[in-house]
């Protein structure tokens, strides 16, 4: 092991050249590298290519000048890690953060993207404090306790600008690029996204084990405190599944739910959308009595008309511009699918109330689940907006303060403000259809469905959660994606403020040769059903299939603890893993879960409980938008 290296700036080279002389690298005894060595020089250069990408679309953005990194900082290196059977397929990863404990497991970086936050805090911060950068690493320590790590996400498959707050000099204009863009990738995500890559893609990376994201105490408190005897759950009946599947009985029954109805026999009426209000709900904050109003009766909650829909109305996605780069909107309305076409979707992009964009059609193909990219750090000009309520911030000072060319400047802090907007969304939620449940606890009030950060999530429907250590020995498996089947969602309220809480049970999807034992089966949501029968006709040639394994009951979790919504693999593959065809010809079928990042990874403060949907987005859409969710959402606050 070896001591940190810190010299002094990020310097510009002739012909448009970067080359970063700070480093606080380390170096190590090669035995520490089990199973690594190091990489081929080319896999080098195509990782200073994407930080060239990042750094002209960071602080060029929308410039077609060109730029190229010499190397890596000082005592960084990437090294291989070769797996399949023959091992003929390789992960990469950087190495070279410094670690205190001569005996800690090395740290690494998965991706040029994830790498890009630590190297851009190397070109800019000359004081070297470490609580300054914002990467993976170095946020473990300066987060506080109840915030969720930053980045969950695998490496990037295509270039995407980048994040931070750093700057560097540059000389010459006329260099041409170390690398161009993917086909049809454009610069990647306008507001500078890190894109979460695919599992099995050959330049993935693979994801090392993670851990669960820290909760408050006062969230811990609410959940450990609960008793699943408390909170009794309801049983699911969709609609799609087979008569002949035993439901399995739940030591503690509430009245089951109908299946659902055609939806145009909805089992409420429409209601107005609320007044989009400014103020934002503080974490925690005395309750007061809530306004009667209409409550589904169990026996009559449905699961949601667009469960099946990859792209939901009202939730938070990247969609692609005619440029090429992506950019933040929210899902206005879900067009009727067509067969053997991709389902088209109508999106109001997200900026602010200054600057608003047209609405934009798009395709499925042109869209990606917000969980799908990182959310990078916003330009020193706009921090001082980052925590207030978007329609009340003073957006034409900011952009005269914006880095950019004139003519550059609405567009830049556009984008900005989207970032802002997303992370409000991602810290906030609220709920839909209330639900009438008799189990006499007056301080709990049952919801059909909730908008959770970006996301729209229904009843019976699938979530991905964190399970604590004592739950399963296995949950920090990274090849392992535990799913809940939400059978409550659930707002306590007390004098001291309130809290969201979801009930139901973990299961975890297994592969199993042919010969094994069927198990006992039981219904499960559609989503699930669907996974297990693609997955079974990939993987039924070479003698497998797999089966849903429950491995916790009735079981209470917070609001941090769900990670969102499940994707099915078939719908979100073939969009986020570019060798998608040729590894379901090999039989094998890329992990897309563990690509995704997790709910509170995108930078910013708990807002918790809004209004209405609308609410959760004032100001970054222009007065006057409606959100035409239509009869089978009735928003409650």
């Amino acid at each position: 092991m070896g001591e940190p290296l810190a010299s002094s700036a990020a310097v510009a080279q002739p012909e448009s050249q970067l080359r970063v002389t700070r480093s606080d690298g380390m170096i190590y005894d090669d035995a520490r590298y089990v199973h690594k060595e190091k990489a081929p020089l080319d896999i080098e250069k195509s990782w200073l290519a994407k930080f060239a990408i990042l750094f002209r679309d960071q602080f060029y953005p929308n410039s077609e000048r060109e730029f190229v990194f010499s190397s890596l900082p000082d005592k960084y290196h990437i090294r291989l890690s070769r797996r399949g059977k023959a091992g003929d397929r390789f992960d990469y990863y950087l190495y070279g953060y410094p670690s205190e404990n001569g005996r800690a497991k090395l740290k690494f970086y998965r991706s040029a993207n994830e790498f890009w936050d630590h190297l851009l805090w190397l070109m800019s911060d000359t004081s070297m404090n470490r609580s300054n950068c914002r990467c993976k690493h170095c946020l473990v320590t300066a987060r506080p306790e109840d915030q969720a790590p930053v980045d969950k996400q695998i490496g990037s498959a295509q270039p995407g600008p980048g994040s931070g707050t750093g700057s560097a000099s540059n000389s010459g204009s006329d260099a041409k690029p170390a690398a161009k863009k993917g086909p049809g990738s454009g610069s990647g995500p306008a507001s500078g996204a890190k894109l979460a890559t695919k599992k099995g893609t050959p330049s993935s990376t693979n994801r090392p084990v993670t851990q669960s994201p820290a909760r408050s105490a006062a969230q811990s408190a609410a959940q450990s405190s609960m008793s699943t005897a408390a909170l009794p759950m309801a049983q699911a009946t969709p609609p799609t599944q087979p008569a002949t599947r035993a439901v399995p009985q739940s030591t503690f029954q509430s009245p089951a739910p109908s299946a659902a109805r055609p939806a145009a026999q909805p089992a409420v009426q429409p209601v107005a959308q609320p007044v989009a209000q400014p103020v934002a709900q503080p974490v925690a904050q005395p309750v007061a009595q809530p306004v009667a109003q209409p409550v589904i009766a169990s026996q009559q909650l449905q699961i949601q008309p667009d469960e099946s829909v990859l792209f939901r109305a009202g939730e938070v996605v990247w969609f692609r511009m005619d440029s090429g780069v992506f950019r933040l909107g929210i899902v206005l309305q879900n067009f009727p699918a067509h067969p053997n076409t991709p389902r088209m979707n109508r999106i109001k992009p997200l900026s602010h109330f200054r600057y608003p964009i047209p609405e934009i059609d798009r395709s499925e193909l042109d869209m990606r689940p917000f969980l799908t990219f990182s959310v990078p750090a916003l330009q020193p000009a706009v921090q001082k907006a980052a925590h207030q309520a978007m329609d009340t911030v003073d957006w034409g000072t900011i952009e005269a303060e914006m880095p950019y060319e004139q003519n550059m400047r609405a567009e830049g802090l556009s984008t900005e403000a989207s970032k802002i907007a997303a992370s409000h969304v991602d810290n906030s939620y609220s709920l839909f259809n209330p639900v009438r449940i008799n189990d006499h606890q007056a301080n709990r009030l049952d919801f059909g469905g909730v908008f959770l950060g970006c996301e729209k999530i229904g009843i019976f429907e699938a979530v991905r959660v964190w399970l604590e250590p004592h739950e399963n020995p296995h949950q920090d498996n990274h090849d392992s994606t535990f799913v809940m089947v939400l059978k409550r969602i659930v707002l306590n309220r007390t004098p001291e403020g309130e809290n969201l809480i979801f009930g139901g049970d973990v299961w975890l999807l297994n592969e199993v040769p042919l010969t094994h034992p069927q198990p006992q089966l039981e219904r499960l949501p559609a989503a699930m059903e669907r996974e297990k029968a693609f997955r079974d006709e990939v993987k039924r040639p070479y003698g497998s299939r797999f089966d849903w394994v429950p491995m916790l009951r009735n079981v209470v979790k917070s609001e941090r603890s769900i990670r969102g919504r499940f994707y099915e693999t078939q719908k979100l593959g073939p969009s986020v893993s570019p060798a998608w065809n040729e590894f379901i010809e090999k039989g094998e079928v890329p992990h897309i879960q563990r690509s995704l990042n997790n709910r509170f990874d995108s930078r910013g403060q708990y807002l918790g409980r809004k209004k209405s949907r609308l609410d959760t987005v004032a100001g970054a859409v222009p007065p006057g938008t409606v959100l035409p969710f239509g009869p089978s959402v009735q928003e409650w606050s």
